[in-house]
């Protein structure tokens, strides 16, 4: 379990060439005379431009006809300084060449216009400066904590200012001396990554002193695989760190999942706790995304559930307000009103439970924020992705646009939802309508009413690099299964994305994208899987031989991504 920061411009590798076409005529005897007269029918009526004939013509920028050194020394050449080029591109950086045309005059040029990382020294993405590889990458952090069967980090938050700053990260942890139990694990560690030493066969350690360094397992039954889904800081009612909340699944004894909420202090140690009590194997829950609801005040998870389907294989979205005790209250809990009497759903002191969905289809929710008093989730309707707004009472607020589904021809999944500068709202996830009809990251926009742009249906995607308010983007891969799990409005007001992707490698790889507010980025494709054009359009991809997969993505306070 760990996880990797990197500088606001990452260290990235992305090389471009542009191929002559070649066109290969292959004649028989029988049909050369044909063929000829055709060529020169062609060369008398066409008009296309001939890169090389020494004319600037169509789209060329420039051409010095063919290079000799003693004839023509300024011809097209690729490696002299300042000719024309022989695809007919001027001198520029990313050429390969230093040249003096422009000004400032390029003092370096490495063969591409990004800050890379392949040899000692490297050339800035101006061509006016070299940089040391080991300045450029200093600010990457790669931190691994423990080595045991398995370890995954699931949701990262970082605490700012105080004690406690750093960051905070989620998951699961195998136990140590053998035993087959898996703990819903939290990791707290300082601004530089670092934690107390957890590998050790520990796992955990300052829990109740350190706010900056401390791990710590919890469980909800005594034998049982717990995993944490989502973290997030928790405020009292001044404003200060009071710890964080954390949402995953326990399962029960019967083997059968039940949703599991967990509120620690800010030194690691548990303040309140709830699992679903159901009793059986059939009526079974899985919690994804815990928030507070307000300053000082209770959570809400949300998740899925088996309750109100009335089926043990088709689920509805589960919604669940607790006080600031981690407690839906009696009334929820006991007697006939209970939500494991009424199919999932109750109403308490300030509390409640609701049940959102169809009868005959699968439904889930995957990620809510608070919006004023409200929640905003996204998840799955059926093979939908899912936008559902609910007040503080449980009733499906007002609108068309606050229960919509968006859909194509296959399946669409809502993954997470974060609330942007503008009042709207973004929402990544992943689809396999479009395209090659394989999994590619998709990207939401919605403006404050929920409302977007719905020719998207079209080829996935519309208003990309016009509307901030309103856009959807998919993130077109022809080959491999890319899956988006997570998205962070970033300072500029562009959006940071990752998940996994097999595309660009024998195995399963984390995929960073980073977009404009327009949703707007470089061409990674290309780039197999990596590219940079400035601090507001970049992708990368990390990992090796073996599986690698990235579950949560924060900007920090210094402008790089965690």
């Amino acid at each position: 379990m760990g996880f990797q920061k990197t500088l606001n411009i990452p260290c990235l590798h992305y090389y471009s060439s542009i191929d002559n076409l070649r066109v290969w005529f292959v004649l028989s005897k029988k049909v050369f005379l044909a063929a000829f007269f055709v060529l020169v029918l062609f060369s008398v009526f066409a008009s296309a431009q001939i890169c090389g004939d020494g004319t600037k013509s169509g789209t060329e920028q420039c051409d010095g006809g063919i290079y000799d050194a003693n004839t023509n020394p300024n011809g097209n050449h690729d490696v002299l300084p300042n000719n024309c080029r022989t695809n007919c591109l001027l001198p520029h950086c990313g050429d390969g060449v230093v040249d003096n045309l422009n000004t400032p005059a390029e003092v370096c040029d490495d063969g591409n216009i990004i800050n890379e990382n392949s040899g000692q020294t490297t050339c800035n993405d101006l061509c006016t400066a070299t940089i040391s590889v080991a300045g450029l990458c200093s600010g990457i952090v790669d931190k691994k904590w423990f080595d045991n069967d398995f370890e995954d980090g699931k949701s990262v938050v970082e605490v700012v200012g105080g004690a406690g700053a750093g960051f905070a990260v989620a998951g699961r942890h195998k136990a140590s001396g053998g035993s087959n139990n898996v703990d819903l694990w939290l990791v707290k560690t300082d601004p530089n990554g670092d934690t107390c030493p957890i590998d050790s066969g520990l796992e955990t350690c300052n829990v109740g002193g350190s706010q900056s360094q401390f791990a710590n397992t919890f469980s909800a039954y005594v034998t049982s695989n717990d995993v944490g889904e989502s973290i997030r800081q928790t405020f009292n009612a001044g404003g200060a760190h009071s710890g964080f909340v954390m949402a995953g699944t326990a399962w029960s004894p019967s083997n059968s999942p039940r949703l599991f909420l967990q509120k620690t202090t800010e030194t690691g140690s548990s303040s309140c706790a709830f699992y679903d009590i159901a009793v059986g194997g059939t009526l079974a829950s899985v919690g994804n995304s815990a928030v507070q609801i307000a300053n000082g005040g209770g959570f809400a998870v949300v998740g899925k559930t088996l309750y109100g389907a009335g089926s043990a294989s088709i689920s509805d979205l589960w919604l669940l307000k607790f006080d600031s005790a981690c407690s839906l209250g009696a009334s929820c809990t006991s007697g006939a009103a209970a939500y494991t009497n009424n199919n999932g759903s109750c109403t308490g002191a300030g509390t409640f439970t609701r049940v959102f969905g169809g009868f005959d289809e699968t439904d889930e929710g995957k990620d809510l924020v608070m919006s004023g008093t409200d929640f905003v989730i996204t998840g799955t309707k059926g093979s939908d992705l899912w936008l559902l707004r609910v007040d503080t009472s449980g009733t499906i607020v007002a609108g068309a646009n606050w229960n919509q589904s968006f859909s194509g021809a296959n399946t669409e999944v809502g993954e997470a939802i974060d609330k942007t500068t503008d009042g709207g709202f973004v929402i990544a996830g992943f689809t396999n309508s479009f395209g090659a009809a394989n999994n590619d990251f998709w990207l939401i926009k919605v403006d404050s009413a929920g409302a977007t742009c719905s020719n998207f249906t079209v080829d996935g995607s519309c208003n990309v690099g016009v509307n901030p308010s309103q856009f959807v983007r998919r993130f077109d891969v022809p080959l491999g299964n890319d899956l988006a799990y997570s998205v962070d409005q970033t300072s500029d007001e562009g959006y940071i994305i990752v998940g996994s992707t097999n595309s660009f490698g024998s195995s399963r790889d984390v995929l960073v994208i980073k977009t404009t507010d327009k949703g707007e980025t470089c061409d990674f494709v290309a780039g197999g899987g990596k590219c940079f054009l400035g601090t507001d359009k970049f992708a990368n991809v990390f990992g090796g031989q073996f599986v690698d997969e990235g579950y949560s993505v924060v900007q920090a306070s210094d402008g790089g991504y965690v």
